[in-house]
Protein backbone atom coordinates (compact mmCIF):
# COMPACT_ATOMS: atom_id res chain seq x y z
CA UNK A 1 0.00 0.00 0.00
CA UNK A 2 2.84 2.32 -0.79
CA UNK A 3 0.67 4.73 -2.76
CA UNK A 4 -1.97 4.97 -0.01
CA UNK A 5 0.61 5.98 2.57
CA UNK A 6 2.31 8.36 0.16
CA UNK A 7 -1.08 9.98 -0.56
CA UNK A 8 -1.80 10.43 3.16
CA UNK A 9 1.65 11.90 3.75
CA UNK A 10 1.02 14.35 0.92
CA UNK A 11 -2.35 15.28 2.42
CA UNK A 12 -0.94 15.74 5.94
CA UNK A 13 1.87 17.96 4.65
CA UNK A 14 -0.63 20.41 3.17
CA UNK A 15 -1.93 23.49 4.93
CA UNK A 16 -3.52 22.39 8.19
CA UNK A 17 -6.77 24.12 7.27
CA UNK A 18 -7.12 21.42 4.59
CA UNK A 19 -7.39 18.70 7.23
CA UNK A 20 -8.86 20.54 10.23
CA UNK A 21 -12.36 19.05 10.55
CA UNK A 22 -13.91 21.80 12.66
CA UNK A 23 -15.98 23.89 12.45
CA UNK A 24 -16.71 22.30 9.08
CA UNK A 25 -15.40 19.58 6.83
CA UNK A 26 -12.84 20.84 4.29
CA UNK A 27 -13.77 20.22 0.66
CA UNK A 28 -12.12 20.63 -2.69
CA UNK A 29 -9.90 18.79 -5.09
CA UNK A 30 -6.18 18.17 -4.78
CA UNK A 31 -3.62 16.29 -6.84
CA UNK A 32 -0.39 14.47 -6.11
CA UNK A 33 2.55 13.86 -8.42
CA UNK A 34 3.88 10.29 -8.53
CA UNK A 35 7.65 10.40 -8.51
CA UNK A 36 9.03 8.31 -11.35
CA UNK A 37 11.75 7.10 -8.97
CA UNK A 38 9.16 4.84 -7.34
CA UNK A 39 8.70 3.09 -10.67
CA UNK A 40 12.44 2.80 -11.16
CA UNK A 41 12.76 1.22 -7.73
CA UNK A 42 10.38 -1.57 -8.69
CA UNK A 43 7.14 -0.32 -7.15
CA UNK A 44 5.21 0.16 -10.44
CA UNK A 45 3.04 -2.92 -10.01
CA UNK A 46 2.20 -2.11 -6.39
CA UNK A 47 1.32 1.47 -7.39
CA UNK A 48 -1.02 0.23 -10.13
CA UNK A 49 -2.76 -2.13 -7.67
CA UNK A 50 -3.23 0.77 -5.22
CA UNK A 51 -4.64 2.96 -8.00
CA UNK A 52 -7.18 0.27 -8.98
CA UNK A 53 -8.21 -0.18 -5.32
CA UNK A 54 -8.63 3.54 -4.73
CA UNK A 55 -10.56 3.97 -8.00
CA UNK A 56 -12.94 1.11 -7.14
CA UNK A 57 -13.62 2.79 -3.79
CA UNK A 58 -14.25 6.10 -5.54
CA UNK A 59 -11.45 7.81 -3.60
CA UNK A 60 -9.25 8.97 -6.50
CA UNK A 61 -9.55 9.58 -10.21
CA UNK A 62 -7.13 10.03 -13.10
CA UNK A 63 -7.55 11.97 -16.32
CA UNK A 64 -6.02 10.89 -19.58
CA UNK A 65 -3.15 13.33 -19.23
CA UNK A 66 -2.38 11.98 -15.72
CA UNK A 67 -0.72 8.92 -17.30
CA UNK A 68 2.76 8.77 -18.72
CA UNK A 69 1.60 5.53 -20.35
CA UNK A 70 -2.07 4.65 -20.10
CA UNK A 71 -2.88 1.96 -17.47
CA UNK A 72 0.84 1.32 -16.98
CA UNK A 73 2.76 4.37 -15.72
CA UNK A 74 0.83 7.01 -13.72
CA UNK A 75 2.30 10.50 -13.31
CA UNK A 76 -0.44 12.00 -11.12
CA UNK A 77 -3.53 11.10 -9.09
CA UNK A 78 -6.39 13.38 -8.04
CA UNK A 79 -8.59 13.21 -4.94
CA UNK A 80 -11.21 15.16 -3.02
CA UNK A 81 -10.45 16.22 0.55
CA UNK A 82 -13.91 15.13 1.68
CA UNK A 83 -13.03 11.54 0.65
CA UNK A 84 -9.73 11.30 2.53
CA UNK A 85 -11.22 9.53 5.54
CA UNK A 86 -11.81 6.52 3.30
CA UNK A 87 -8.12 6.46 2.37
CA UNK A 88 -7.21 6.44 6.08
CA UNK A 89 -9.59 3.52 6.58
CA UNK A 90 -8.04 1.50 3.73
CA UNK A 91 -4.50 2.25 4.94
CA UNK A 92 -5.32 1.39 8.56
CA UNK A 93 -3.95 4.74 9.72
CA UNK A 94 -5.37 7.04 12.37
CA UNK A 95 -6.55 10.31 10.78
CA UNK A 96 -4.35 13.30 11.44
CA UNK A 97 -7.19 15.35 12.91
CA UNK A 98 -7.84 12.63 15.51
CA UNK A 99 -4.18 12.69 16.54
CA UNK A 100 -4.26 16.49 16.65
CA UNK A 101 -7.28 16.63 18.96
CA UNK A 102 -5.82 13.94 21.22
CA UNK A 103 -2.50 15.76 21.52
CA UNK A 104 -4.29 18.96 22.54
CA UNK A 105 -6.20 17.01 25.19
CA UNK A 106 -3.01 15.27 26.36
CA UNK A 107 -1.18 18.54 26.82
CA UNK A 108 -4.05 20.13 28.74
CA UNK A 109 -3.99 17.18 31.14
CA UNK A 110 -0.20 17.06 31.46
CA UNK A 111 0.16 20.72 32.41
CA UNK A 112 -2.79 20.90 34.80
CA UNK A 113 -1.67 22.26 38.18
CA UNK A 114 1.78 23.43 37.04
CA UNK A 115 2.46 26.93 38.45
CA UNK A 116 6.16 27.64 37.78
CA UNK A 117 6.22 30.50 35.22
CA UNK A 118 9.18 29.40 33.09
CA UNK A 119 7.79 25.87 32.79
CA UNK A 120 4.40 27.18 31.72
CA UNK A 121 6.08 29.37 29.10
CA UNK A 122 7.70 26.27 27.64
CA UNK A 123 4.38 24.41 27.57
CA UNK A 124 2.73 27.49 26.04
CA UNK A 125 5.13 27.05 23.11
CA UNK A 126 3.92 23.48 22.58
CA UNK A 127 0.31 24.64 22.82
CA UNK A 128 0.92 27.43 20.30
CA UNK A 129 2.43 24.97 17.84
CA UNK A 130 -0.63 22.74 18.14
CA UNK A 131 -2.89 25.76 17.68
CA UNK A 132 -1.06 26.53 14.44
CA UNK A 133 -1.75 23.02 13.17
CA UNK A 134 1.41 21.11 14.11
CA UNK A 135 0.82 17.42 14.75
CA UNK A 136 3.78 15.77 16.45
CA UNK A 137 5.07 12.39 15.33
CA UNK A 138 4.18 9.52 17.67
CA UNK A 139 7.80 9.08 18.83
CA UNK A 140 8.17 12.83 19.42
CA UNK A 141 4.93 12.97 21.40
CA UNK A 142 5.99 10.01 23.55
CA UNK A 143 9.25 11.86 24.28
CA UNK A 144 7.34 15.02 25.19
CA UNK A 145 5.12 13.09 27.57
CA UNK A 146 8.21 12.01 29.53
CA UNK A 147 9.63 15.54 29.36
CA UNK A 148 6.37 16.78 30.84
CA UNK A 149 6.71 14.28 33.71
CA UNK A 150 10.10 15.83 34.40
CA UNK A 151 8.64 19.35 34.22
CA UNK A 152 5.90 18.41 36.69
CA UNK A 153 8.65 17.13 38.97
CA UNK A 154 10.59 20.38 38.63
CA UNK A 155 7.42 22.33 39.40
CA UNK A 156 7.02 20.28 42.57
CA UNK A 157 10.66 20.85 43.56
CA UNK A 158 10.16 24.60 43.08
CA UNK A 159 7.25 24.52 45.54
CA UNK A 160 9.33 22.47 47.98
CA UNK A 161 12.11 25.06 47.78
CA UNK A 162 9.69 27.87 48.62
CA UNK A 163 8.60 25.89 51.67
CA UNK A 164 12.27 25.32 52.64
CA UNK A 165 11.57 21.60 52.51
CA UNK A 166 14.35 19.06 53.17
CA UNK A 167 13.28 17.34 49.93
CA UNK A 168 15.31 19.86 47.94
CA UNK A 169 17.82 19.70 46.49
CA UNK A 170 17.10 16.24 45.12
CA UNK A 171 19.82 13.98 43.83
CA UNK A 172 19.67 13.49 40.07
CA UNK A 173 19.14 9.74 40.25
CA UNK A 174 16.49 10.09 42.95
CA UNK A 175 14.66 12.61 40.76
CA UNK A 176 14.84 10.21 37.82
CA UNK A 177 13.56 7.27 39.87
CA UNK A 178 10.79 9.27 41.49
CA UNK A 179 9.41 10.95 38.39
CA UNK A 180 10.37 8.53 35.59
CA UNK A 181 10.51 5.22 37.42
CA UNK A 182 14.14 4.55 36.46
CA UNK A 183 17.19 6.07 38.15
CA UNK A 184 19.18 6.49 34.93
CA UNK A 185 16.51 7.48 32.42
CA UNK A 186 16.58 11.22 33.10
CA UNK A 187 20.31 11.53 32.47
CA UNK A 188 20.22 9.29 29.38
CA UNK A 189 17.11 10.59 27.64
CA UNK A 190 15.76 13.89 28.98
CA UNK A 191 18.45 15.87 30.78
CA UNK A 192 19.65 17.76 27.70
CA UNK A 193 16.08 18.67 26.70
CA UNK A 194 15.30 20.02 30.18
CA UNK A 195 18.57 21.95 30.40
CA UNK A 196 17.94 23.42 26.94
CA UNK A 197 14.47 24.61 27.98
CA UNK A 198 15.82 26.09 31.21
CA UNK A 199 18.61 27.93 29.37
CA UNK A 200 15.99 29.59 27.15
CA UNK A 201 13.29 30.27 29.71
CA UNK A 202 14.53 30.20 33.31
CA UNK A 203 15.17 33.79 34.49
CA UNK A 204 18.46 32.88 36.20
CA UNK A 205 19.89 30.39 33.69
CA UNK A 206 22.48 31.54 31.19
CA UNK A 207 21.97 30.47 27.58
CA UNK A 208 25.73 30.19 27.12
CA UNK A 209 27.24 26.93 28.41
CA UNK A 210 30.62 28.68 28.58
CA UNK A 211 29.13 31.05 31.14
CA UNK A 212 27.11 28.49 33.11
CA UNK A 213 27.70 24.76 32.82
CA UNK A 214 24.96 22.12 32.79
CA UNK A 215 25.52 21.22 36.44
CA UNK A 216 24.90 24.80 37.50
CA UNK A 217 21.65 24.88 35.48
CA UNK A 218 20.45 21.69 37.19
CA UNK A 219 21.27 23.18 40.60
CA UNK A 220 19.01 26.13 39.73
CA UNK A 221 16.28 23.52 39.19
CA UNK A 222 17.02 21.97 42.60
CA UNK A 223 18.62 18.84 41.13
CA UNK A 224 22.14 17.90 42.09
CA UNK A 225 24.66 15.13 41.58
CA UNK A 226 25.89 15.74 45.09
CA UNK A 227 24.74 17.43 48.26
CA UNK A 228 24.82 21.23 48.24
CA UNK A 229 27.66 22.13 50.57
CA UNK A 230 29.30 25.39 51.58
CA UNK A 231 33.05 25.18 52.12
CA UNK A 232 34.39 28.01 54.27
CA UNK A 233 37.45 29.12 56.19
CA UNK A 234 37.39 31.74 58.96
CA UNK A 235 35.00 32.86 61.68
CA UNK A 236 31.30 32.32 61.13
CA UNK A 237 29.03 32.18 64.15
CA UNK A 238 26.01 29.91 63.88
CA UNK A 239 23.50 28.40 66.26
CA UNK A 240 22.88 24.71 65.68
CA UNK A 241 20.98 22.21 67.84
CA UNK A 242 20.85 24.74 70.67
CA UNK A 243 24.60 25.39 70.65
CA UNK A 244 26.54 28.45 69.55
CA UNK A 245 29.40 27.47 67.26
CA UNK A 246 32.25 29.51 65.83
CA UNK A 247 33.91 28.04 62.74
CA UNK A 248 37.11 29.87 63.70
CA UNK A 249 37.73 26.80 65.86
CA UNK A 250 38.53 25.01 62.58
CA UNK A 251 41.41 27.12 61.23
CA UNK A 252 41.94 24.98 58.12
CA UNK A 253 38.34 25.24 57.02
CA UNK A 254 35.25 23.05 57.12
CA UNK A 255 32.21 22.06 55.08
CA UNK A 256 28.64 22.98 56.02
CA UNK A 257 26.56 20.27 54.40
CA UNK A 258 23.03 20.73 53.09
CA UNK A 259 21.19 19.76 56.33
CA UNK A 260 23.43 22.19 58.23
CA UNK A 261 22.71 25.01 55.78
CA UNK A 262 19.01 24.31 56.18
CA UNK A 263 19.00 23.99 59.97
CA UNK A 264 21.63 26.45 61.19
CA UNK A 265 20.65 29.92 62.38
CA UNK A 266 23.15 32.69 61.78
CA UNK A 267 24.00 34.58 64.94
CA UNK A 268 23.25 38.29 64.86
CA UNK A 269 26.70 39.16 66.21
CA UNK A 270 29.47 38.41 63.72
CA UNK A 271 33.14 39.48 63.62
CA UNK A 272 33.42 39.34 59.82
CA UNK A 273 34.92 42.42 58.17
CA UNK A 274 35.79 40.87 54.81
CA UNK A 275 34.19 38.11 52.74
CA UNK A 276 36.32 36.68 49.96
CA UNK A 277 34.69 34.20 47.59
CA UNK A 278 37.04 32.05 45.52
CA UNK A 279 36.10 30.10 42.41
CA UNK A 280 38.67 27.29 42.45
CA UNK A 281 39.48 24.80 45.21
CA UNK A 282 43.30 24.98 45.05
CA UNK A 283 43.21 28.76 45.48
CA UNK A 284 40.74 28.45 48.33
CA UNK A 285 43.04 26.03 50.11
CA UNK A 286 46.05 28.32 49.60
CA UNK A 287 44.30 31.49 50.78
CA UNK A 288 45.83 32.63 54.11
CA UNK A 289 43.50 32.99 57.08
CA UNK A 290 43.30 36.45 58.62
CA UNK A 291 41.32 37.81 61.52
CA UNK A 292 37.94 39.08 60.40
CA UNK A 293 38.12 37.39 56.99
CA UNK A 294 35.70 34.69 55.85
CA UNK A 295 36.83 32.76 52.77
CA UNK A 296 34.15 30.91 50.75
CA UNK A 297 34.75 28.33 48.01
CA UNK A 298 32.12 28.83 45.30
CA UNK A 299 32.99 25.84 43.00
CA UNK A 300 31.77 27.98 40.11
CA UNK A 301 28.13 29.00 40.56
CA UNK A 302 26.67 28.77 44.05
CA UNK A 303 23.59 26.59 44.50
CA UNK A 304 20.27 28.24 45.47
CA UNK A 305 20.61 27.19 49.12
CA UNK A 306 24.20 28.45 49.31
CA UNK A 307 23.11 31.75 47.80
CA UNK A 308 20.26 32.11 50.28
CA UNK A 309 22.58 31.36 53.21
CA UNK A 310 25.16 33.94 52.15
CA UNK A 311 22.49 36.54 51.34
CA UNK A 312 21.14 36.12 54.87
CA UNK A 313 24.66 36.57 56.23
CA UNK A 314 25.09 39.77 54.21
CA UNK A 315 21.82 41.08 55.65
CA UNK A 316 23.03 40.49 59.19
CA UNK A 317 26.35 42.21 58.49
CA UNK A 318 24.55 45.25 57.06
CA UNK A 319 22.36 45.49 60.16
CA UNK A 320 25.47 45.52 62.35
CA UNK A 321 26.51 48.73 60.67
CA UNK A 322 30.25 48.00 60.55
CA UNK A 323 31.96 48.29 57.15
CA UNK A 324 32.46 44.94 55.36
CA UNK A 325 34.43 44.29 52.17
CA UNK A 326 32.95 41.83 49.69
CA UNK A 327 35.42 40.47 47.14
CA UNK A 328 35.63 37.65 44.62
CA UNK A 329 38.62 36.00 43.02
CA UNK A 330 38.15 33.78 39.97
CA UNK A 331 39.46 32.80 36.57
CA UNK A 332 40.49 35.63 34.27
CA UNK A 333 38.30 34.37 31.43
CA UNK A 334 34.74 34.56 30.15
CA UNK A 335 33.34 32.01 32.61
CA UNK A 336 35.12 33.63 35.56
CA UNK A 337 33.74 37.07 34.70
CA UNK A 338 30.22 35.65 34.30
CA UNK A 339 30.43 33.94 37.70
CA UNK A 340 31.59 37.22 39.26
CA UNK A 341 28.68 39.12 37.71
CA UNK A 342 26.21 36.46 38.92
CA UNK A 343 27.51 36.76 42.50
CA UNK A 344 27.27 40.54 42.34
CA UNK A 345 23.70 40.42 41.02
CA UNK A 346 22.34 37.58 43.18
CA UNK A 347 24.28 37.62 46.47
CA UNK A 348 26.57 40.56 47.23
CA UNK A 349 25.66 43.84 45.45
CA UNK A 350 28.74 45.46 47.03
CA UNK A 351 31.08 42.88 45.48
CA UNK A 352 34.47 44.00 44.14
CA UNK A 353 37.03 41.99 42.13
CA UNK A 354 40.12 40.63 43.84
CA UNK A 355 43.10 39.62 41.71
CA UNK A 356 40.93 40.02 38.62
CA UNK A 357 42.55 43.05 37.00
CA UNK A 358 45.01 44.03 34.27
CA UNK A 359 48.00 43.90 36.61
CA UNK A 360 47.22 40.30 37.55
CA UNK A 361 46.65 39.34 33.93
CA UNK A 362 49.89 40.96 32.77
CA UNK A 363 51.78 39.09 35.49
CA UNK A 364 50.40 35.81 34.13
CA UNK A 365 51.24 36.93 30.61
CA UNK A 366 54.85 37.72 31.56
CA UNK A 367 55.26 34.27 33.14
CA UNK A 368 53.71 32.59 30.07
CA UNK A 369 50.79 31.25 32.08
CA UNK A 370 47.99 32.35 29.75
CA UNK A 371 46.07 30.32 27.19
CA UNK A 372 44.91 31.20 23.68
CA UNK A 373 41.17 31.34 23.00
CA UNK A 374 39.04 31.19 19.85
CA UNK A 375 37.74 34.19 17.96
CA UNK A 376 34.18 33.37 19.01
CA UNK A 377 35.21 33.37 22.68
CA UNK A 378 37.01 36.68 22.18
CA UNK A 379 33.76 38.11 20.80
CA UNK A 380 31.91 36.98 23.92
CA UNK A 381 34.50 38.71 26.09
CA UNK A 382 34.27 41.87 24.01
CA UNK A 383 30.53 41.92 24.71
CA UNK A 384 31.37 42.24 28.45
CA UNK A 385 33.60 45.28 27.95
CA UNK A 386 30.88 47.60 29.29
CA UNK A 387 30.87 45.96 32.72
CA UNK A 388 31.62 48.74 35.24
CA UNK A 389 34.13 46.64 37.18
CA UNK A 390 35.58 44.01 34.84
CA UNK A 391 34.94 45.62 31.47
CA UNK A 392 38.54 46.78 31.05
CA UNK A 393 39.87 43.30 31.78
CA UNK A 394 37.32 41.68 29.43
CA UNK A 395 38.27 44.07 26.61
CA UNK A 396 41.98 43.34 27.02
CA UNK A 397 41.42 39.57 27.06
CA UNK A 398 39.34 39.91 23.90
CA UNK A 399 42.06 41.92 22.09
CA UNK A 400 44.87 39.56 23.16
CA UNK A 401 42.70 36.47 22.64
CA UNK A 402 44.29 35.06 25.78
CA UNK A 403 42.98 34.15 29.25
CA UNK A 404 44.40 32.94 32.55
CA UNK A 405 43.04 30.39 34.99
CA UNK A 406 43.08 31.29 38.67
CA UNK A 407 45.49 28.46 39.47
CA UNK A 408 48.19 30.40 37.59
CA UNK A 409 48.34 32.74 40.59
CA UNK A 410 49.59 30.01 42.94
Amino acid sequence: MILLHKLLTHYEASNWKNWKRFPELPTGGKSMEIDDELNLKGFRQEILEDIRLLEREGLIFLRNDDWRERNYDAARIRYRMEDIEGVYRLAGREPIWVRWERQKEDLAGWRKGITTPWINRGLDEWEERLARGTVFAASDWAHREKVCRCLRGLDELERFSQEDSPRVPMYLRVFSKYYLGNSKEFHRQYEKTIIGMARRLHPEADADSEAMDDGAVLRLLHIDNYSQELTIKGSLRIELAGKCLDTADYPYGLVLNEPTLRSARLCEKQTIRRILTIENKANFMAEPLEEGKLVVFTHGYLSPRERAFLSNLAGILRRQGDPVRYEHSGDLDYGGICIYRHLREKVFPELRPCRMDLETYEGCLARELTEEISESMAEKLAALSTDPQLGELAARLAVDRRVAEQEALL
